[in-house]
């Protein structure tokens, strides 16, 4: 059954998956940046190895380097963390935007059929009110009382 709520429940509905999506693409990023922090300090540490066993190896730069990219993927971290929570947040108003428009529908639903229901009580009870009256009226015409004559004498 149709409700005038169907359209802002389709709405909700695709705000709710739009937001879900997101979320889960947030997810996959955290998953990714701390993959790569974690392949970033295993390097780190490799390379320090190497570099202790090598006292000719110049290895300032590459720490440098080493260095900023662990701290941008912790600044990335955090960034891709705070969007997640503010996904996290829009989610909850959503479902809760999403709940209030199926329960009006459904309380729509419901007076509708209430009412359908009325309705075809309405006509039983018609129905049987009708035949009720013509079986008392045939009652009333069948059930007549024996004519007794007075004057008739008897044999």
């Amino acid at each position: 059954m149709t409700t005038p709520y169907d359209t802002a429940l389709r709405l909700a509905e695709r705000k709710v998956e739009r937001i879900r999506r997101a979320i889960g693409d947030a997810v996959l990023e955290l998953q990714r940046i701390d993959a790569q922090h974690i392949a970033a300090e295993r390097t780190l540490e490799e390379e320090s190895l190497l570099a202790i066993s090598e006292p000719t190896l110049t290895t300032q730069h590459y720490f440098l380097r080493a260095r900023d990219h662990r701290e941008r993927l912790l600044v990335e971290r955090e960034e891709t963390h705070a969007r997640l929570e503010v996904l996290r947040r829009r989610a909850v108003e959503c479902y809760g935007s999403l709940n209030a428009v199926e329960s009006a529908a459904s309380r729509y639903r419901d007076a509708a059929d209430q009412a359908a229901a009325a309705v075809e009580q309405r006509a039983i009870d018609e129905v049987t009110a009708a035949r009720y009256a013509r079986e008392a009226q045939y009652r009333r015409r069948a059930w007549r009382p024996a004519v007794v004559m007075a004057s008739a004498s008897p044999p």
